[in-house]
Parts: C-alpha cells; structure tokens; sequence
C-alpha cells in the first residue's frame, strides 16, 4: 500500500498529495483546512516523488492534455505496414 494518497480539495477541487494516516491538510490553492480521511483517494503513491507525477498527471487529465504530454510513440511509426 502507498504512503501517500491523492485527493480533491473539497473546496476548490485542487489536486493534493497527502500522507496516507494524514487527518487534516491546508489545501495550497485556496488555504482552506479540511479532514483527509473521509476523501476518495484518486491515486495511491508509494512515495514523495511518485505522489508528485501522481499529481501532475490528474492535473493534466483533468485538463484534457494528458495526451499531448503524456502521449507514448505510436509504434507503427515510420513503418511502411
């Protein structure tokens, strides 16, 4: 299991990282305090630096380009088939 979840501010809808066992967070977009615990997690990281590609990516998906930055290499790509 992940030392950190995912979650959605339950105010501004921000995208955090916080400690798995966390009880409460201060949201770095709106500065409001909020309880973790009842959160959905939306991703599970094992540590620090996962959480934050974790982050990165649903804030791209959440934005509708994740496929341009995240996109892998089609790869029929310069074959002749």
């Amino acid at each position: 299991m992940g030392t950190y979840k995912i979650v959605k501010c339950p105010y501004c809808k921000g995208i955090l990282a916080v400690k798995l066992h966390q009880k409460t967070k201060t949201c770095t977009y709106c500065g409001k305090k909020f309880k973790v615990l009842p959160l959905k997690a939306l991703a599970l990281a094992r540590d620090s630096e996962e959480a934050g590609l974790l982050v990165k990516y649903l804030k791209a998906k959440e934005a509708k380009v994740e496929e341009f930055l995240y996109r892998r290499k089609n790869r029929s790509e310069g074959n002749n088939d």
